[in-house]
């Protein structure tokens, strides 16, 4: 993530943090863990325009027990850390950690694999010795999946040790964000939480019998189909499918708020797939490609376009192996109107992505 991006960041929560309103609290009464005494859990939430606010207090019935979790992040996010306190790592505490998790689990399947390439993408970024073709490339190492395409959910993963580290080292940048790194660096175990319902379809469309209503047909060739979500891309070829992108605010960016898309078009051409990449009110439009074959995945370099003005629309165009883009965008305060385009090679940008 950009050192810009997160000062903008900061400053929003900032703003929403200080004038944030509070549902009432819901309170939730059960024995949960069939102890003979009656447990509470509370939950009290901000909703927020940017950022969300949730505070969940589990109390045991019996009085050993007491804690309170915060989960909070931007909306531009499909992820978040949580550190999770030592105590409710104990075996006897394990009824009142899944009635936690309840409360942003949404199923107790096993993760989709959506979730695998963000994390494969933080693990393994690549180092580009040459960036006039691209500003950086991910190898998630994410592969093939035979079946059916899983939809994505909300879950979550308890993590640790160095997975954890990672993470941490690759969500924030310590000096903009020291009291949340402190805090996730003196926990053992943290939660990795998945908003992946924010997937579901901005589009309305008829639903299609063979797809889950998260997913539509981008586009489809003798080899390929592609599917989107509204921030994702995956190609099916026969009974098994890959990931090819996913919009994380630390990797690709991503719109302000996940309830606006992030995909805006996906296209087939042989084994690579371009992807018209926009991110509203945070940053500015990209272009993607990737290599079905490889699974690597680039953004490519258009900074020496015009510089992108406030309100930037991409359009891509494809002919005899050529990519044009063409940029349009406005300038409010100057209030002009500024276009310009840039034509690649496919063969050039497929060579350069899997150098």
């Amino acid at each position: 993530m950009t050192r810009h991006i997160i000062l903008f960041l900061l400053i929003f929560y900032f703003l929403n943090s200080s004038q944030a309103q509070f549902d009432t609290p819901k309170i939730e009464t059960a024995d949960f863990n069939q102890d003979g005494f009656l447990d509470s859990l509370i939950t009290i939430s901000s909703p927020g325009s940017g950022f969300y606010y949730h505070s969940y207090t589990i109390i045991d019935g019996s009085g050993k027990l007491r804690e309170e979790i915060i989960v909070d992040g931007c909306k531009c996010s499909l992820t978040n850390l949580t550190p999770i306190p030592e105590v409710l790592m104990k075996p006897e505490n394990l009824a009142f950690r899944k009635a936690l998790e309840s409360k942003w689990n949404d199923s107790l399947q096993s993760p989709d694999h959506s979730l695998d390439w963000i994390i494969g993408g933080y693990f393994h970024p690549q180092k580009l010795a040459d960036t006039s073709f691209f500003e950086e490339v991910f190898q998630t190492e994410e592969g093939w999946y035979k079946g059916e395409i899983q939809p994505p959910y909300n879950h979550s993963l308890i993590i640790s040790g160095d997975t954890l580290n990672k993470l941490i080292d690759a969500f924030f940048i310590e000096e903009l964000d020291e009291k949340r790194v402190g805090k996730l660096k003196s926990h053992k175990h943290a939660w990795l939480i998945y908003w992946g319902n924010t997937h579901r379809s901005w589009k309305s469309h008829p639903l299609q019998k063979d797809l889950p209503e998260m997913f539509t047909k981008a586009d489809s060739s003798a080899d390929y189909e592609l599917i989107q979500t509204v921030h994702g891309v995956i190609v099916k070829k026969q009974n098994q499918y890959r990931w090819l992108l996913v919009s994380e605010i630390g990797l690709t960016s991503a719109p302000v708020r996940l309830s606006s898309h992030s995909i805006e078009e996906a296209k087939l051409v042989g084994d690579l797939v371009i992807i018209n990449h926009i991110s509203p009110h945070l940053g500015k439009p990209r272009v993607y490609i990737a290599d079905i074959l490889t699974g690597k995945v680039g953004n490519v370099q258009l900074d020496k376009l015009i510089a992108i003005p406030e309100s930037t629309r991409l359009e891509i165009e494809i002919n005899n192996n050529l990519l044009k883009v063409t940029i349009d965008g406005y300038n409010y305060e100057k209030e002009t109107r500024t276009t310009d385009h840039k034509t690649f090679s496919l063969s050039e940008l497929q060579k350069a992505l899997n150098q």
